[in-house]
């Protein structure tokens, strides 16, 4: 249905079945048009193109970030070259407390995980972990809300080890019993994989995001939105956080932020994700494709791998309401999890795993025949 629009990826690929869109989706061909649209510009306009970027590019990206997720103040959207730089700058903006208390979770994403572990060395951070698979989780995360005064909380929309998505009455829960906390929720299995509308609570989170996975776009492009009114001042910070500021002579005797995104924005970067980003959406956006139409045509492909699927009750969630755009199987061992992997990629299948789990990732660029393929391949397993 949409394989036109991937021509390059799929002829590269030919003969192979791509079920690892979670951990690296394929580009359209409309990437292509950016990519090669960031070195025009550079040509062209030398050291102007950053003129055109603040002046163009940016905004429009901002429009469209903001229509997919329903954010209603596009100027209040900060950039990076990966999450991984957000967070750690909003965590900085507590540095100077004498304790710093999280509350996150068992399942975040490696890089995140590694960072709060490395902060954990640091005696000042007191940080709680919850297990979002346990059956008490939501009453055990409402406990530890009421019963502490924690300053961040970090939690997956969609978690990368299970699918599982975090749900829209469970974030308006946490909304409602953080106190003062500062509320990031990483949406990097999320983001233009499933509907969001964070218009109710747009002044009450962090929304972070990027291009590389289901936006379609590749690395380098990442985002946050920030509240309303947001007055964090990280100390990592860079010299695109005053951007407005930047040819004043006064003497500053405090570091000056933009009281907008800019504020957590750092320094000079490579900007062609960002042309990508735009080709992509604008080129969907011609073919009157949506982020809605991708999520219904993904469930449908879902549905049909697990129907009569003798593996079925193995995959950790099989409410697809539920999930994102994959499915985890769970193996019980690393051995046996590694082996299906390689067995299935002998075949032409290409999978991910993490542990004992083996992810199956949709996209677009899937065909219904291709999942029967796939489905078959992987029973024939010994």
């Amino acid at each position: 249905m949409y394989q036109k629009f991937y021509s390059d990826f799929l002829k590269a690929h030919k003969n192979q079945i791509h079920l690892a869109a979670h951990s690296h989706h394929f580009w359209p061909d409309s990437a292509k048009k950016g990519h090669l649209e960031s070195y025009e510009k550079a040509v062209l306009l030398s050291d102007k193109k950053w003129e055109y970027v603040f002046e163009t590019l940016i905004p429009e990206i901002k429009k469209i970030i903001a229509s997919q997720i329903h954010f209603t103040r596009p100027q209040d959207i900060s950039f990076a070259s990966n999450t991984h730089e957000l967070i750690t700058k909003v965590i900085s903006s507590y540095f100077e407390q004498k304790e710093i208390k999280i509350l996150t979770s068992t399942c975040e994403f490696h890089s995140v995980a590694r960072q709060l572990k490395r902060f954990e060395e640091d005696k000042k951070f007191q940080i709680d972990y919850l297990d979002p698979e346990d059956d008490s989780f939501e009453n055990t995360l409402e406990t530890k809300l009421s019963q502490n005064n924690y300053d961040i909380i970090l939690l997956s929309h969609v978690f990368y080890n299970s699918g599982k998505i975090l749900s829209h009455q469970l974030i308006q829960k946490i909304i409602k019993l953080k106190g003062k906390a500062s509320f990031l929720l990483d949406a990097y299995h999320g983001f233009c994989a499933v509907e969001t509308d964070i218009a109710p609570y747009e002044n009450d989170l962090y929304y972070l995001a990027g291009g590389y996975k289901y936006a379609q776009a590749g690395e380098g492009m990442c985002f946050m939105t920030i509240p309303s009114n947001c007055q964090l001042r990280p100390q990592i910070t860079g010299w695109f956080a005053s951007f407005s500021t930047l040819e004043k002579t006064v003497a500053q005797t405090r570091t000056n932020y933009d009281d907008n995104g800019m504020r957590f924005w750092g320094s000079t970067q490579e900007m062609s994700a960002f042309y990508r980003f735009r080709s992509v959406w604008k080129h969907f956006h011609q073919e009157n494709i949506k982020i809605k139409d991708f999520h219904h045509y993904i469930k449908k492909l879902q549905k049909s791998f697990l129907e009569n699927n003798p593996l079925a009750d193995q995959f950790i969630e099989k409410n697809l309401e539920q999930c994102g755009q994959f499915l985890t199987l769970d193996l019980a061992t690393t051995e046996k999890t590694q082996k299906t992997h390689f067995q299935l990629l002998n075949k032409g299948i290409l999978t991910d795993f993490r542990g004992t789990r083996l992810r199956f990732g949709f996209a677009p660029y899937l065909s219904h025949n291709d999942i029967l393929a796939a489905k078959q391949a992987l029973n024939s397993l010994k």
